[in-house]
């Protein structure tokens, strides 16, 4: 018979009892691991980009020119209060002289003229414009009210590519509203150097 040993014989399964012993958690920990890695290893290696080579092989010329222009102001501003029984302004202008076409106007007003402050309204005139006029009654209401608003009106000229003059040509405007009652009205605009 053979030689014998005195340590018990080792069962094929490495179960003892039923319960997974230490070494097979490893090996199944190793195991998961070496799965897992190697589709993420493969992931990685195939769609990071690839180094390619280019170049130009055909040789073009091309000559050209470019001239610098500038934004014109418009000229000969006017602003005109006291129209429509004192209830609005009018502000007047020349087309600029020089510099490039211009395509449209574009005008702002801010300061304390509306009711809320910091507020600011713009808008924007054709190139053929030449005149805007602004309304009491677009500030703030006139029935039963009393105010005393100031704010400062600015024009740009838009030139190609939607440019504006460096520095925009304006005024100031004051409108004036007493109105305690209603039907009694004293409404007045002015313009401010």
């Amino acid at each position: 018979m053979g030689r014998q040993s005195s340590r018990p014989a080792r069962p094929s399964n490495p179960r003892v009892g039923g319960e997974p012993t230490a070494r097979s958690h490893r090996t199944r920990r190793l195991i998961v691991a070496v799965v897992c890695a190697i589709p993420a290893i493969m992931v990685w290696v195939l769609l990071r980009p690839a180094f390619t080579e280019s170049g130009w092989v055909r040789t073009e010329r091309a000559d050209g020119e470019f001239r610098a222009g500038s934004v014109e102001q418009v000229t000969n501003m006017t602003c005109r209060d006291g129209l429509y029984n004192g209830a609005a302004v009018r502000f007047a202008w020349d087309p600029p002289v020089g510099g490039v076409a211009h395509k449209a106007y574009r005008w702002v007003v801010e300061g304390t003229l509306f009711e809320q402050p910091g507020q600011e309204r713009t808008g924007f005139l054709p190139a053929s414009a030449r005149e805007i006029v602004f309304f009491v009654r677009d500030f703030g209401s006139t029935e039963a009210a009393i105010w005393d608003r100031t704010g400062s009106f600015s024009l740009y000229t838009l030139g190609p590519g939607d440019w504006e003059s460096a520095a925009p040509r304006g005024g100031m405007i004051n409108f004036r509203v007493y109105a305690p009652f209603w039907g009694l009205s004293m409404v007045n605009a002015y313009c401010l150097d």
